[in-house]
């Protein structure tokens, strides 16, 4: 039995949350254009600066997971095209790719990065969340990505 959630602005029904049997979730917009001025609500950021503390809170979490013996992938997400200004999507990318990965891999943890191109602000809810066109698109392109590194015991 799955159970469903209508969210309203100003008593208009914008989009509908439905909760699937085993956990799963879904968000699915009703009103395109109250989305598209959400995005447009939000803000856009041309610097980038790395957190210093959420980094080593970040190896540390790597560092449980290996302890533990967790068979660990990370996956970049990123935000909406809408949100980079100038180079800073080039700036998180070098970040991810010179600083993250390095240290996931160090540890034995798959790293993969899922295909963007093609996936738009309307493919976006905000200005991070996939809408349900968006996930159609993301989530097979992330299933191949982690294909070759599930295990099959």
């Amino acid at each position: 039995m799955a159970e469903v959630t209508i969210h309203r602005s100003e008593g208009r029904a914008v989009a509908v949350m439905v909760f699937g049997v085993h956990g799963g979730q879904q968000f699915l917009e009703l009103d395109r254009a109250y989305f598209r001025g959400v995005q447009s609500a939000s803000s856009t950021r041309s610097e980038f600066t790395p957190d210093l503390p959420r980094l080593r809170l970040f190896e540390h979490l790597l560092d449980m997971c290996q302890e533990a013996g967790v068979n660990l992938v990370v996956n970049t997400l990123w935000e909406a095209p809408h949100t980079y200004a100038g180079e800073r999507l080039e700036l998180e990318r070098t970040f991810m790719r010179e600083t993250i990965r390095p240290r996931v891999e160090s540890r034995g943890f798959a790293y993969v990065e899922v295909d963007f191109s093609g996936i738009t602000d309307a493919h976006y809810l905000d200005y991070n969340h996939l809408n349900q066109d968006g996930v159609a698109l993301y989530a097979p392109r992330l299933a191949e990505a982690l294909r070759p590194h599930l295990r099959r015991d």
